[in-house]
């Protein structure tokens, strides 16, 4: 696979994850101070400091190809827990008779792409959590009805996609509703959850006060519900 470095945006925090992963750490010289604004340039930089102990690198080009083929990984994106915006996009395999399929680990990552997310700031940052949460709980209900060892399985890209477009429409209704009730939350301090939400909620409910918030939350939750709704139905994979 053949990508530019001009295709790729990543911060230098990124670039310094990715470098981590893929050279060990006696070969990464400690006065490389990764603080560039573009890969390349930090790419260079390392290199340079590397005194010739890259040397199985015969370019930055070269460099920067391997580490771009690294991204195709499958697990990668969440391995790497990358910041900001960037998420590293599942590799789509092809068949001779052009089935498309996708690692199952790679499944979750595939989906989180195709989730929109309607709020903003503080707001945005715990409706993102919290999808995450339910989908992980998605991922673990169809996994445990996967009868089959196989590591891939098919894809319906044409589903995902029908089903992003959905998520947006949603998206542009749910701040028009005014119908939307809020469901009735445990007590906090006296639950525990499998999947960490309610520990979750309770940490925003302290800075954000669910009492003073109530029609975000409102909204946060038929959100999650919606999302979660759909990927039920979505039918996107088949082993």
């Amino acid at each position: 696979m053949l990508v530019s470095s001009k295709d790729m945006v990543f911060s230098s925090k990124n670039v310094r994850k990715l470098v981590k992963r893929c050279i060990p750490n006696e070969l990464i010289p400690v006065d490389w101070k990764c603080d560039q604004s573009d890969i390349r340039s930090n790419l260079e930089s390392l290199l340079e400091c590397s005194r010739g102990q890259l040397g199985m690198f015969e370019s930055v080009t070269a460099l920067f190809q391997a580490l771009a083929n690294f991204l195709t990984v499958p697990g990668c994106a969440t391995m790497l827990q990358f910041d900001g915006i960037y998420a590293t996009l599942p590799l789509i395999h092809t068949s001779i008779k052009g089935v498309e399929y996708i690692y199952k680990m790679d499944v979750l990552e595939l989906i989180s792409l195709a989730v929109p997310c309607p709020f903003e700031g503080w707001q945005a940052e715990l409706v993102r959590l919290a999808v995450k949460s339910r989908l992980k709980g998605f991922e673990a209900d169809w996994k445990s009805r996967i009868d089959s060892h196989c590591e891939m399985i098919k894809v319906d890209l044409a589903k995902l996609k029908t089903f992003a477009v959905n998520l947006h429409e949603c998206a542009k209704a749910l701040f028009k509703n005014t119908e939307l009730c809020m469901p009735n939350l445990p007590d906090f301090s006296n639950v525990e959850s499998t999947d960490g939400s309610y520990e979750m909620l309770k940490s925003f409910d302290e800075k954000y006060p669910i009492a003073k918030n109530k029609k975000f939350y409102t909204q946060m939750f038929s959100w999650v519900v919606t999302v979660f709704v759909g990927c039920n139905g979505g039918e996107f994979y088949v082993c």
